[in-house]
């Protein structure tokens, strides 16, 4: 069974079902069907074997049975081969047929068969060819229920359900402080303007941008929020989008961050193991952890990747996503980084934005007052503000 492809989340989840009715749910069927025939006619006429053979003895046993479509199933039958049998073939076979359907089927054989079909309706002749994520978890454990009723093994519908989801749609941001934040929509919405810009001038390649500020400025805060913005204006449903934080304050975080970097694109988890039980020096871990997600990251139509908490650049910067190579078009780099000298210049793939002036009076007197409890129009909010140089950690240790 190959990948499920990626074209929206209601489309992947049609095809996945029907991937599963056309290669899961036959096979346990054609089990279903040589099981009951050699229950009743391996003593007599040999187990089936799918020749013509056994292929006759069915379709002679058949011959006087009408019904729509009788010379293909009967062709069918008489080859022999159930490996050549879709779902329709099948169902006449086991519910229908003299041989069986009549020949005191099971009860709850002959329910959950029919439960089958009905499903298999539904997806092969659907008008609508995408199916949400509750409709495809309903189906999904009706087909469970029906194959452990049946005895069939349900592995392959697990693995289906694995493969539908190696290019979900995923974010990791930032963790929320333990204090207030308020929302600083103006920054928010001049970053989103310049990382726009920033697409459109590099035509989707692979662009930085750098927020920088002293501690306690509220630069990884910043970046939550905007990630949030950011996956909300992303049709995340309609193509595979994600937003992650790498943790980059020094090589062990950064490593650790692209572990689970790694496994979030699903990347072959022997692999993955291979690099981390390797002799080599932690830098080239982290490289060989950043060329298997290279490996995955193409299926992903538009991602950012934040790299939270940089304290030294140099060290850092070898280890990300590099510009120019082409297996990282589509995303977007952000930075969140103390020392402002570090950060390369503006131009048509840089940009950057410095945070070390603090948050505007209304923002700051807006957090004060949630911290506080005081009347948000209180002058004394912005004296404080002001002794405090505007900055959120400052006036969210002070208002407690």
């Amino acid at each position: 069974m190959s990948d499920v492809p990626w074209e929206s989340e209601g489309k992947r989840n049609y095809i996945c079902m029907q991937n599963i009715i056309i290669d899961v749910v036959s096979e346990g069927l054609r089990n279903v069907f040589k099981n009951e025939w050699n229950t009743r006619y391996q003593a007599s006429l040999g187990a089936w074997d799918d020749t013509s053979v056994s292929g006759l003895q069915l379709f002679h046993r058949e011959n006087t049975r009408s019904r729509p479509n009788k010379n293909m199933y009967q062709a069918k039958f008489q080859q022999g081969d159930t490996n050549q049998w879709d779902c329709s073939v099948l169902f006449d076979a086991i519910l229908y047929s003299n041989s069986i359907g009549k020949s005191s089927l099971n009860p709850t054989i002959k329910t959950e068969v029919d439960n089958i079909r009905n499903m298999r309706n539904k997806i092969m002749h659907a008008d609508d060819t995408t199916l949400s994520d509750a409709d495809f978890q309903t189906m999904i454990s009706d087909v469970e229920k029906a194959f452990k009723s049946l005895s069939l093994p349900v592995r392959d519908i697990t693995q289906m359900k694995i493969k539908r989801n190696l290019y979900k749609s995923f974010h990791v941001l930032p963790p929320k402080p333990s204090h207030e934040v308020v929302y600083r929509s103006e920054k928010i919405k001049e970053i989103q303007q310049k990382l726009q810009r920033l697409r459109i001038d590099s035509d989707g390649k692979l662009t930085y941008f750098y927020i920088s500020g002293n501690p306690g400025s509220g630069k990884s805060q910043l970046s939550r929020q905007l990630g949030e913005d950011l996956l909300k204006s992303a049709n995340w449903e309609a193509e595979a989008t994600f937003v992650m934080t790498l943790k980059a304050k020094d090589l062990d975080a950064l490593q650790h961050s692209y572990e689970d970097f790694c496994r979030r694109l699903n990347c072959s988890e022997s692999s993955l193991i291979t690099v981390m039980n390797s002799c080599n020096p932690q830098v080239e871990k982290i490289k060989d952890l950043r060329s298997l997600i290279e490996s995955r990251i193409k299926n992903w139509k538009r991602w950012w990747i934040i790299v939270d908490n940089v304290e030294i650049l140099e060290d850092i910067s070898p280890l990300l996503p590099q510009m120019g190579d082409e297996v990282w078009n589509n995303g977007q780099i952000i930075i969140t980084i103390q020392n402002t000298n570090e950060v390369p210049s503006d131009n048509l793939r840089n940009q950057r934005i410095s945070l070390s002036r603090g948050m505007k009076d209304e923002e700051c007197r807006q957090l004060l007052s949630i911290l506080s409890g005081t009347d948000v129009n209180d002058p004394l909010l912005d004296e404080v503000a002001e002794k405090l140089d505007f900055q959120p950690l400052a006036i969210a240790a002070a208002a407690v």
